[in-house]
């Protein structure tokens, strides 16, 4: 009876209902389903990057959909590369020499003040952007301190990563550290639902209106599952 029940109302089969089942949007429905298989098959890092990219993805829609950004920088402006005004006549060689060296230390001082300037303005960008990310989520609904941690998982997760990028290789530094990374790859997946689900209830336009531009089976970490896959076939 309620299996009936359950597939008259949401039009889906109880016994093999999952989480994602209801995600009105089929790329980021399959995004979730193969994060989520990929942490079933022994592969939380590779379930946590899903993960990531999803909750990027969702952010990045509400914010488009409510215009939620308040804090605009502009760049710094690169230096112009105006004339130098000719020195007028009668002045020394020397006196010239020593007038330009000054002009191209201030200059350089200058270029350099500006790189620093510009470092600084890209960190307050960061501290800024993950700021919001909170204050987009706690508008859903979404418990601060959940958000952190959701947050924190991933932060630790792609420093760890570093500049070696997502490539096929990337778990190899996670080593003897699976099931801390299995225990905050299913907290982000049941974090992802309930956000989806409050966000759908909120804004039903977001949820439809994104965009998976690369399946996560169509990436370089996916190779970790897929070998593994590979391998248990060749067992057999």
């Amino acid at each position: 009876m309620l299996t009936g029940v359950f597939r008259d109302g949401y039009l889906v089969d109880f016994q093999r209902f999952r989480l994602w089942d209801l995600v009105p949007n089929d790329g980021l429905r399959q995004l979730l389903i193969d994060s989520e298989n990929a942490q079933e098959k022994g592969h939380p890092a590779v379930c946590i990057v899903g993960c990531i990219q999803a909750h990027n993805l969702i952010i990045s829609a509400i914010r488009d959909v409510t215009r939620s950004r308040r804090f605009r920088f502009s760049r710094a402006s690169p230096a112009s590369s105006t004339d130098r005004s000719s020195f007028p006549p009668g002045v020394p060689f020397e006196v010239r020499s020593r007038l330009e060296q000054a002009a191209r230390q201030i200059e350089s001082e200058i270029g350099r003040r500006e790189a620093n300037l510009r470092n600084e303005i890209n960190a307050v960008r960061s501290e800024v952007s993950l700021l919001e990310d909170e204050l987009v989520t706690i508008g859903v609904g979404m418990p601060l301190m959940d958000t952190r941690r959701f947050q924190k998982i991933g932060d630790q997760v792609m420093v760890r990563i570093g500049s070696g990028g997502l490539t096929a290789r990337f778990e190899n530094k996670f080593e003897g550290e699976s099931e801390e990374l299995a225990d905050g790859a299913r907290f982000m997946l049941t974090y992802l639902a309930r956000l989806i689900r409050l966000v759908d209830e909120a804004y039903p336009e977001v949820v439809t209106s994104i965009t998976v531009k690369v399946p996560l089976t169509s990436q370089d970490v996916w190779r970790n599952v897929q070998g593994e896959r590979v391998a248990d076939h060749a067992a057999t």
